[in-house]
């Protein structure tokens, strides 16, 4: 059985729920190019959803690496590669810095508010 909800495929097998990106069948790999005269945030805007929403799903290694393959094409037709990449290195660092701050307010026994970044 599968369902789709929250921008995830939850799909049930008999020992496990798997977890996956959900697009629908109208996702193209157009953004805004990097040469037109939009400001760089407009540009960026794909890229800074997609990433972050890869790092914060709980996906196996295997479907994060498909995520992260199915962005790539949407970079080469509209981006330089290097600037996708140091997002992506910024995302991730980003993501576990947060989940490392997480732990340390649990053990002090504090509560640290979760704060939803559009």
């Amino acid at each position: 059985m599968r369902i789709n909800i929250l921008e995830r495929t939850i799909t049930r097998k008999q020992t496990n729920l798997e977890i996956d990106v959900f697009r629908k069948s109208t996702t193209s790999d157009t953004t805004v190019n990097f040469l037109s005269n939009h400001s760089t945030e407009h540009k960026m805007a794909a890229f800074r959803y997609h990433i972050p929403r890869m790092c914060s799903i709980p996906l196996t290694p295997e479907k994060k690496h498909e995520e992260w393959e199915l962005i790539q094409p949407t970079v080469r037709n509209n981006f330089p590669q290097n600037l996708l990449q140091k997002l992506n290195r910024q995302t991730q660092h980003k993501t576990s810095h947060e989940q490392t701050e997480g732990k340390e307010d649990k053990k002090l026994g504090q509560h640290s508010p979760t704060i939803a970044l559009k």
